[in-house]
């Protein structure tokens, strides 16, 4: 088998393009065109290559720039969420303040009167009457008071956050 003819080198040819050898693919013509001396395919070879570090540099350039704006992207984005934090609390914190005001107004109702009536009379007066409006008053108090208190904790979680 001639060199020529070699799989080794048909198949290279096919790879560059530069046809096959096979005189079955010359039949319909007269003369086969003369085959490139080995120097010229060595040097087309080496021309391809050549061209494909090439295009390989400018992909491996271009995938550095792309991963130079994803970086600069993420900073970015991480600078944008600690700003939207930041903003969240400052926006949280006079709705914290008013609800511990309030929570502390609701603590001071539901405390015991501190002074008792002078009389006996007007103590029993004022026991009889109160008994029943001072429960429910003070359920509602309760309620509230701890309404606002999980309002509160729900609301210093997400500032945490």
């Amino acid at each position: 088998m001639s060199d020529r003819l070699s799989p080794i080198n048909q198949r290279v040819r096919r790879l560059l393009g530069t046809g096959s050898l096979n005189h079955a693919d010359f039949s319909d013509q007269v003369q086969p065109p003369a085959p490139p001396s080995r120097g010229d395919t060595g040097t087309l070879f080496e021309a391809r290559i050549a061209k494909l570090s090439h295009v390989l540099d400018e992909l491996r350039a271009v995938d550095m720039q792309r991963e130079y704006e994803l970086r600069a992207l993420r900073e970015q984005l991480l600078i944008a969420h600690e700003r939207a934090r930041r903003e969240l609390c400052a926006a949280l914190a006079p709705a914290l303040t008013e609800i511990d005001v309030l929570l502390h107004r609701g603590k001071a109702l539901l405390a015991p009167p501190e002074e008792p009536p002078a009389t006996p009379f007007d103590r029993m007066r004022a026991r009889r009457a109160s008994q029943h409006s001072e429960a429910r008053q003070r359920e509602q108090l309760a309620a509230l008071v701890a309404h606002l208190a999980a309002v509160r904790a729900q609301l210093a979680a997400l500032a945490e956050e």
